[in-house]
């Protein structure tokens, strides 16, 4: 994971270089040649694309959501006392 915090700012995410696949999926097709080639088990396999689904890992959830609010409220709350 990678983040960026400060007084102002906080934003994550991920500094993997194929997380984006992962995070909004992609549909691979060959670059070169007309089918793509992989093994799956001890089966070879040509495609002429393959899509992999999303599969989202950054983010908040609600939970993460009420916990924020619930931090930056008692935060502001002590400012005023």
């Amino acid at each position: 994971m990678a983040f960026v915090a400060s007084a102002d700012v906080a934003e994550w995410g991920a500094s993997w270089e194929y997380a984006h696949v992962h995070q909004d999926g992609m549909t691979i097709k060959p670059k070169d040649a007309k089918r793509l080639a992989f093994v799956v088990g001890n089966k070879q396999v040509f495609a002429r694309q393959v899509t992999i689904p999303p599969r989202p890992f950054v983010g908040l959830s609600d939970d993460n959501r009420t916990e924020i609010s619930d931090v930056v409220t008692d935060w502001l709350g002590s400012l005023l006392q």
